[in-house]
């Protein structure tokens, strides 16, 4: 069995009011800072995001095509990735689902604390493993102050 050539995303910042590709479509891109990344078609709803905003499948389903920013400790089944750059409500655009790139910091960040939601909109948090296992989904690689990008590392939302 031969498994096909990956395809590449040109530019993942596109969005766009008509559908770029089919929701949950997964690209890979090579990014001059951050390397390998790999990303997902999605379409914001109710609530447009911006870069480093932590976005959540809407109702709590995994089929559901639409995401909205991340509640408090949101659950790592349901978060769909982060947004690298500004989608508006009602539009289509890509998040970041494995690989580096920037998270939105709820306060101060530490290296190498573990990647969670904070409930401030989608934004992010250090926390360390205790009663919230199961929101982590990456780590934090440079820290960051309140309302600043943290460098992050998600882990595999696919």
């Amino acid at each position: 069995m031969s498994i096909g050539p990956i395809v590449y995303l040109t530019t993942p910042s596109d969005t766009s009011t008509s559908q770029i590709a089919p929701v949950g479509t997964m690209r890979a891109y090579n990014h001059s800072t951050y390397g390998h990344q790999i990303y997902k078609s999605v379409k914001c709803g109710e609530a447009g995001v911006t870069e480093g905003i932590a976005v959540s499948y809407k109702s709590g389903t995994l089929t559901d095509e639409v995401v909205l920013p991340a509640g408090t400790n949101e659950p790592n089944y349901l978060v769909a990735g982060i947004a690298q750059n500004a989608i508006a409500n009602a539009s289509y655009g890509w998040v970041l689902v494995s690989g580096e790139g920037v998270g939105m910091a709820t306060g101060t960040t530490s290296a190498e604390a573990a990647l969670a939601t904070s409930g401030a909109a989608g934004k992010i948090t250090g926390t360390t493993p205790g009663a919230v296992e199961h929101c982590i989904f990456g780590s934090i690689v440079t820290g960051a102050s309140a309302d600043a990008l943290a460098r992050v590392r998600v882990r595999g939302l696919i």
